[in-house]
């Protein structure tokens, strides 16, 4: 399916900023990672991972590193399954025992 972020044209612009200041700069897209496309389930995976990190966040608070560490997870893993970026079904497993 067509990227929803960058409607298929694989970049996005964003504020970047450095040692010279801030600016704006095209940039490959976060969400496909430049390929103008995401998985079919990308809709499903992006829900679930949003009931991901709400239920990391209640109803105590648990950073995305300190969480990915008590499941077993590395935190890129983790990161991108909450963000709907990979399957997060396991992740859904162990934050629902």
């Amino acid at each position: 399916m067509i990227c929803p972020t960058c409607n298929g044209r694989e970049e996005t612009i964003v504020l970047a900023c450095g040692p010279d200041g801030c600016g704006f700069r095209v940039m490959p897209c976060g969400t496909c990672d430049g390929t103008g496309a995401v998985d079919d389930r990308y809709p499903t995976w992006k829900q679930q991972g949003r009931l991901c990190k709400e239920k990391r966040c209640m109803p105590i608070y648990h950073d995305l590193k300190e969480m990915a560490d008590l499941l077993g997870f590395d935190v890129v893993t983790m990161s991108r399954m909450e963000r709907g970026l990979s399957d997060p079904a396991s992740l859904l497993l162990l934050l629902e025992a």
